[in-house]
């Protein structure tokens, strides 16, 4: 019982680990692609459809096509 508890204990740490190293990555890619103004590899990092509340202004997207158009 004990060994079942550490096995499942330390694949849920490493599912952890690897969870947050995936998230930080698009993290990354998120903020480095705004910040060099890249729409095709910042819009990698949406899930669709895309909502955005900007400057007062609800804004939509079904693809990642129609996210690259709008930000160009």
């Amino acid at each position: 019982m004990i060994t079942f508890w550490l096995s499942t204990s330390t694949a849920a740490q490493s599912d952890s680990s690897q969870t947050e190293e995936e998230v930080m990555r698009v993290l990354d890619t998120y903020i480095s692609s705004f910040s060099v103004s890249d729409p095709e590899a910042h819009t990698a990092t949406y899930r669709f459809p895309h909502f955005r509340l900007a400057q007062g202004k609800m804004s939509s997207w079904k693809t990642r096509e129609d996210a690259i158009n709008a930000h160009k």
